[in-house]
């Protein structure tokens, strides 16, 4: 079935709302304690997940960079796809020059099996340096939802992908949506491959 919108804000309204109903079903499956898995293992994933979180919140890059096995892949909505470890601290590195204050608080996280860990987060911040693409700081304050799914190969990541909604993120800095588009195009800075 195709729904026409009568405009953008009626489409928006309708995928946070989609969202918030497969996040909140998908929280009921992970943090389900039937779900969990209480081996060793699981403490011990979901701990170098939170000590991760912790070494960001220090904006600790090599801490960061040292938790991604060798050749190690990051994507996130504003950075790309299969970032290696070196782009993945650039970017990281980036994020914290425009938001100084910049910290995550885990909502939820739990080890679903197969060494996938995942994470429900706010990254909470005030926007007072330049953006990656050189927009100057809008001087606002965001907390951005999102959740993060990191594949381990024993203690290290193997791959970690990031999702959070752009254009909200957009909307918090005060930015249109010409703007916002521009952000996007200019993002290619971090896009580097495994393999490069």
């Amino acid at each position: 079935m195709v729904q026409v919108f009568a405009d953008h804000k009626q489409c928006r309204t309708l995928l946070r709302s989609t969202w918030r109903k497969r996040a909140t079903a998908l929280a009921r499956i992970l943090f389900n304690p039937k779900m969990l898995r209480r081996g060793t293992q699981t403490m011990d994933l979901i701990e170098i997940a939170r000590k991760n979180t912790e070494a960001w919140n220090r904006h600790d890059v090599q801490a960061i960079v040292a938790t991604y096995a060798g050749p190690a892949t990051y994507s996130n909505p504003r950075a790309g796809d299969n970032l290696n470890p070196e782009a993945t601290g650039k970017f990281h590195s980036a994020v914290w020059k425009a938001y100084p204050d910049a910290k995550v608080e885990i909502i939820n996280i739990g080890d679903i099996g197969g060494g996938l860990v995942v994470s429900e987060w706010i990254m909470h911040g005030t926007n007072t340096g330049v953006l990656p693409d050189g927009t100057p700081a809008t001087g606002r304050t965001v907390a951005l939802h999102g959740a993060s799914f990191a594949q381990f190969e024993g203690d290290k990541v193997r791959s970690e992908r990031v999702y959070y909604d752009r254009q909200n993120l957009f909307e918090q800095l005060g930015l249109t949506e010409a703007k916002g588009a521009a952000l996007i195009a200019g993002e290619g800075a971090f896009r580097s491959r495994p393999d490069s």
